[in-house]
Parts: C-alpha cells; sequence; structure tokens
C-alpha cells in the first residue's frame, strides 16, 4: 500500500490548498488587494468543488 500513487483529487487538492496558502501570504502583505481577495475567493470554491463534488457550490 505504501507504493499507491495519490488520487488525482488528492493532488489536485494538494496543489490547490498549496495557491491557496500563497494567495493568503500574499493578500496580507498587499492590505486586502481587491484582486487577490477575489482570487482567493475563486481558488477557495476550487477547493470546495474538488473536496465535496457532490454538494451545491456557486457557478
Amino acid at each position: 500500500m505504501a507504493d499507491q500513487k495519490p488520487t488525482p483529487s488528492a493532488e489536485v487538492k494538494a496543489v490547490l490548498y498549496a495557491a491557496i496558502t500563497d494567495a493568503v501570504s500574499d493578500l496580507r502583505k498587499n492590505a486586502g488587494a481587491a484582486a487577490q481577495a477575489e482570487g482567493l475567493k475563486n481558488l477557495a470554491e476550487a477547493y470546495a468543488w474538488v473536496t465535496y463534488p457532490n454538494q451545491p457550490h456557486r457557478d
């Protein structure tokens, strides 16, 4: 079992999580730039879609 590769959704979640943490860091440095806040919201929504695909989400 140790040699199993992560599922594609697990890989996507990891990439999205890394992007979210980077976006939060950038947002803190730039004191809440509106465009960065919107980007962070979009990343969080993408993470929600991957994590809970059967739940209703905003379009």
